[in-house]
């Protein structure tokens, strides 16, 4: 942080700009301004003479109507819909040269738990009527480990409700697994 130091008084940067604020607005008697003015007398603009840059008459022409408020590139609706096209399918997916495996970052097996449940919930298919796959009621937001092995393998996993991964897992104070059944004919659980 930048100290300025007047008359025996310390401010900070932010503190002189705040007393600079306070001075918005107001104007500078006839006095001050005949002053300013004669100091300034003889002093030559650093720029002066030279050419400020390669700068054609379209581009000053462009810049004026930026500067009066009036964009002068308006993209149409054909435009986006051909960069759309051009961009589908573009490092999306399986199209990404560092897609799953081949990524630099994968870790296989040694996957710790949160970055397992996303990896379920990005790939494992979604139930079709997108309710929990054990009460068919709520639709479901937990990716839940029915086995207790926990790997990226699809059968070990369901999507349930959050109340229904609650009583799965037996943190409502009961035994684990003692709320469910499953029923032996289509191995769906049942209450």
């Amino acid at each position: 942080m930048v100290k300025i130091i007047t008359a025996n008084t310390q401010y900070s940067r932010m503190t002189f700009q705040k007393c600079n604020k306070i001075n918005l607005g107001r104007k500078h008697s006839e006095i001050t301004r005949k002053r300013m003015s004669e100091s300034l007398k003889g002093r030559v603009s650093p720029n002066k003479g030279k050419k400020l840059g390669p700068h054609t008459e379209q581009w000053k022409r462009n810049m004026s109507t930026i500067m009066n408020g009036r964009t002068t590139y308006v993209m149409t609706p054909e435009i986006k819909q051909k960069i759309s096209e051009s961009l589908k399918g573009r490092y999306t997916g399986e199209n990404n040269p560092n897609y799953g495996e081949k990524s630099p970052q994968w870790v296989g097996d040694d996957i710790k738990y949160v970055g397992l449940h996303q990896y379920i919930r990005r790939h494992k298919p979604k139930p079709a009527d997108g309710n929990c796959e054990i009460c068919h009621e709520e639709s479901w937001y937990d990716a839940a480990c029915v086995t207790g092995i926990y790997n990226r393998d699809f059968k070990n996993w369901m999507f349930m409700c959050h109340k229904c991964h609650v009583r799965f897992d037996g943190t409502s104070g009961r035994k684990p697994g003692s709320y469910f059944k499953r029923d032996p004919k289509t191995g769906r659980f049942m209450k």
